[in-house]
């Protein structure tokens, strides 16, 4: 069983190596952040709120902190933690989705390209499911077709519109392939269906 550590600005319990911090929202309730005992001190300097983030999903630890020229900023719990100064380009990707989490075996840095490949399915998550099981296949419904797209060089790459799933599936498979080979943009276009 863990104990109450004293601080006057955040309630904080330690268990075990972690520290569970209760963060109380006027908006959202009451939350808690995890994160390493060894990030306490610096933790603790902090009044903790949580931000929802509506593009990941999840709740994040943010707080304010004044600049040396007087002018206030925010700080992001689980870049603190990292040791990642505002500017720098990296990013801290949390494995369960879960921005609160913020134990080592939970996060991990990581470039923003990166960060991509570990997102939900935004279709799942906002409550809607998706229209094909297979990646890069999507209803069309305003021509009642299967659409086939890949993306490639953050470019989006239209492969066709397809009667069958299964045709626009291996019309994205064939496109995939050539991408992963390290095809251009040029070689991923010519395998659309004629």
């Amino acid at each position: 069983m863990g104990y109450e550590l004293a601080d006057g600005r955040n309630r904080a319990w330690r268990e075990d190596d972690s520290v569970i911090i209760r963060i109380d929202s006027p908006k959202h309730g009451v939350k808690a952040m995890l994160a390493p005992f060894s990030a306490w001190p610096g933790l603790r300097e902090y009044r903790w709120c949580v931000r929802w983030d509506k593009t990941a999903g999840t709740f994040y630890a943010t707080a304010v902190a004044h600049r040396p020229d007087g002018r206030r900023t925010t700080v992001l719990a689980h870049r603190l933690i990292a040791g990642l100064e505002r500017d720098d380009p990296l990013v801290v990707d949390h494995n369960d989705h879960n921005g609160l989490n913020n134990l080592p075996s939970n996060t991990w840095i990581v470039s923003r390209s990166q960060n991509q490949h570990n997102l939900r399915n935004w279709r799942t998550y906002r409550g809607r499911k998706p229209t094909s099981p297979y990646p890069g296949v999507s209803w069309y419904r305003w021509r009642n077709r299967w659409l086939a797209q890949i993306r490639s060089s953050g470019r989006l790459i239209h492969l066709g519109l397809h009667d069958d799933e299964l045709e626009a599936a291996e019309a994205y498979r064939r496109a995939k392939a050539v991408r992963d080979a390290g095809g251009t943009f040029e070689d991923i276009k010519t395998t659309r269906r004629k």
